[in-house]
């Protein structure tokens, strides 16, 4: 009687641990899951423009990749990411309206890569919208010695120069003096005006 008791008593345990080891498996696997999903949202590349069009963003070598007018274009930063730069509504308006600019940038920038790119990208960029543009410098430079000098000087309502200035502070602003459309910023700050000018164009924000 005691032996079947104990029987009893040990397949008792072993079905609790069995029911333990599935319940702790179950938690697991819906914690994994929730995991998984929510890790998915996030990393949600779609986006709707302010005109209610809707764009799916593919990410590949380090770019985001998406199509606008049926043309696959390459991003730095998804448009949630660029939106809310300080870029005064004068700087947005001469963006929008002007059909030709002039860029330009110290030679001796310690950011000079980054603005490189930024100005090279939107040689391309402003062709593709059929807009004008020239790039030159701010001073003379044997490395830049085929480029014209240009300054804010140059800038016009109808042909304003985007001038891409270094500084080494936190904040990055875009802004309107005399015409002159100036990007402060530091290092990747450049190429997030690049593509804040790209999808302002394209009123994808």
């Amino acid at each position: 009687m005691m032996r079947n008791s104990r029987e009893r008593e040990e397949k008792q345990q072993k079905r609790n641990k069995r029911v333990v080891g599935i319940f702790i498996t179950v938690i697991m696997v819906g914690s994994t899951l929730g995991f998984f999903i929510a890790d998915n949202q996030s990393n949600n590349l779609d986006y709707k423009s302010k005109t209610g069009k809707k764009y799916s963003f593919e990410q590949a070598n380090g770019q985001l990749y998406t199509k606008i007018n049926k043309q696959t274009m390459a991003f730095y930063s998804h448009p949630l990411d660029v939106v809310s730069l300080n870029v005064s509504d004068e700087a947005n308006y001469l963006l929008k309206s002007a059909q030709a600019f002039y860029m330009t940038f110290d030679p001796e920038s310690n950011d000079i890569q980054y603005i490189e790119q930024a100005r090279f990208d939107l040689e391309k960029d402003f062709a593709g919208l059929k807009k004008y543009a020239l790039s030159g410098v701010i001073k003379n430079s044997t490395l830049y010695s085929n480029y014209n000098i240009i300054t804010c000087e140059n800038s016009t309502a109808y042909t304003p120069v985007i001038y891409f200035v270094d500084v080494n502070v936190t904040d990055t602003i875009g802004y309107v003096k005399d015409s002159c459309i100036i990007f402060e910023g530091k290092r990747t700050d450049f190429l997030k005006f690049r593509d804040y000018i790209v999808y302002k164009m394209y009123d994808m924000i």
